[in-house]
């Protein structure tokens, strides 16, 4: 069923390693606002051999022909194809365009789209982990751990945000001398690269409870955060990745200045953010030796489950008109 031209709607999607989120976007008229998103659907990626399966299975369950489509994806996408970093799943961008007979399609970072949104959220969407000191005209940094570890950043450019498009989660583990020092060698016995995200993603916490609990049965990341209340090792091992997390975003402050704030998304801190108080998270954040001060002035929020789990959807749509995103559209 092709809809009329005077109800055109803008088809965007999130996916990840896991789940694919697709809706429809209805931009702010008054460019004030991220948006409307409607429709909204959540797809597990197994259950479909392709992205453009899925796509096509949710544009016929609403029965709309999408005019402009914006894509989030879990990987890098700088090439005319396009692979998912932690699934299967692969596409060509002219294809895509072709066959769902788009006049522009954009494709971009999963966590790209999750840095445009910051500037839309309301108080009510954050938790604040600490108030801090903004520093103005500075980028705001967005990360956050799944099925991957996403990071972020947006630079204020005349009144418009650009994004920082980065592959930063595959950074190489950093740690503090109070961090195990066996840990680097155990997740060397699980990957070939030892990286942030080897600890920070639903596999990296369940590395963690792994190397706490090496005689026990080992539990999925599911299962970690479902009994944490009562099992101490996967209470340690949640502590222990928002230790982890805490180094990451040190790193990441001192290699992007972003002064003005850091906002934690994804699937995995928003749902444990009760062990928080727990970490020595913020007591990290404010010891960085001589840049103790220039780290631990910057504002810190947790972006609440149900807002970070649609703030890729979002962020897909506000890239249709960044023009700071015109060279990943065909």
């Amino acid at each position: 069923m092709r809809r009329r031209k005077d109800r055109a709607m803008d088809i965007v999607a999130d996916i990840g390693g896991t789940n694919a989120r697709f809706a429809c976007y209805q931009p702010d008229e008054a460019a004030s606002g991220a948006g409307i998103l409607l429709h909204i659907a959540r797809y597990a990626c197994a259950d479909f051999p392709s992205m453009a399966d899925a796509l096509a299975h949710y544009c016929k369950s609403i029965q709309i022909t999408p005019d402009r489509m914006s894509l989030a994806v879990a990987g890098p996408v700088d090439g005319a194809e396009v692979s998912f970093t932690n699934n299967s799943w692969s596409f060509v961008k002219q294809e895509i365009k072709t066959r769902f007979h788009l006049s522009s399609l954009t494709v971009i970072n999963d966590f790209t789209a999750q840095a445009l949104v910051p500037p839309y959220l309301s108080q009510q969407a954050l938790t604040v982990v600490r108030y801090g000191t903004p520093y103005p005209n500075t980028p705001i940094l967005v990360l956050g751990a799944g099925t991957g570890l996403g990071f972020a950043a947006i630079l204020p450019v005349n009144e418009g945000w650009c994004p920082l498009e980065t592959e930063c989660g595959n950074g190489l583990l950093a740690l503090r001398g109070d961090d195990p020092a066996d840990l680097p060698a155990f997740l060397r016995s699980k990957e070939e690269v030892v990286s942030f995200e080897s600890c920070l993603s639903g596999r990296g916490l369940e590395y963690l409870y792994q190397f706490l609990a090496p005689h026990d049965v080992p539990m999925t990341a599911r299962q970690i955060a479902e009994t944490a209340e009562d099992n101490d090792k996967a209470r340690t091992a949640i502590i222990l990745f928002f230790n982890l997390l805490a180094n990451f975003i040190a790193n990441g402050i001192l290699s992007t200045g972003a002064r003005q704030g850091v906002y934690i998304s994804g699937g995995i801190a928003p749902k444990l953010k009760r062990f928080l108080p727990e970490s020595q998270f913020l007591e990290r954040l404010a010891d960085h030796g001589a840049y103790s001060d220039y780290v631990g002035a910057v504002p810190v929020y947790l972006i609440e489950q149900e807002q970070a789990e649609q703030a890729g959807l979002l962020g897909a749509g506000l890239a249709i008109t960044n023009q700071h995103l015109n060279h990943r559209r065909v």
